[in-house]
């Protein structure tokens, strides 16, 4: 009887250690589905300098949040008037996003900043945790660090990734490494 009972102990344990494990892995989901990365769209995804130019880092950077687990939500200053052209560009350049936050066209005279952290503001106020925020306009950067989110300009994105692109060849140690057995070293990645 001793026996029944260490094994019934035993499977019991067996259980809840599966359970634990599962309600584990359902709040890592729950959490990557509410951890938001936020992008801006005009200059930050799209350069100004050309009507099609992607900025090709801040796509890459987006790109990998996205394959972290993150769900990138962009939001515009854009009226929703030019959803469709924005929804067109992005699909076009393959940039994924799990929602695109337009401003309402009855909104047009409200200042951008204060539009695009009232969206964020909704966005954490439904349970989602803002990351960082990708933007370039001072002004808006201004207007969300003062509410409190880490912004990132799209220069520093880009300048991060071109270090990480030439470390990512390998750094010569010396002079020596050259002439001799052409040994050369990985640089440190910058992420």
């Amino acid at each position: 009887d001793e026996e029944d009972e260490d094994e019934e102990d035993e499977e019991t344990e067996a259980e809840a250690d599966a359970d634990a494990d599962a309600d584990a892995d359902a709040d890592a989901e729950a959490e990557a589905k509410h951890h938001l990365v936020i992008s801006d769209f005009d200059g930050t995804i799209k350069n100004e300098d050309e009507a099609e130019s992607l900025n090709k880092s801040t796509a890459r950077h987006l790109a990998k949040m996205e394959k972290s687990g993150r769900k990138i939500h962009i939001v515009t200053g854009r009226p929703e008037s030019d959803r469709a052209e924005v929804s067109h560009y992005l699909e076009k350049h393959n940039v994924k996003h799990h929602a695109l936050h337009m401003k309402p066209d009855a909104d047009a005279k409200v200042p951008t900043p204060k539009y695009k952290v009232d969206a964020v503001k909704h966005l954490e106020s439904e349970g989602h945790h803002i990351g960082h925020i990708v933007e370039n306009d001072k002004a808006c950067t201004e207007a969300y660090t003062e509410a409190g989110w880490h912004c990132v300009h799209p220069d520093t994105i880009k300048r991060m990734d071109a270090e990480s692109d030439a470390n990512e060849g390998g750094v010569d140690t010396d002079e020596e490494g050259k002439k001799g057995d052409g040994k050369r070293h990985k640089g440190r990645h910058v992420a």
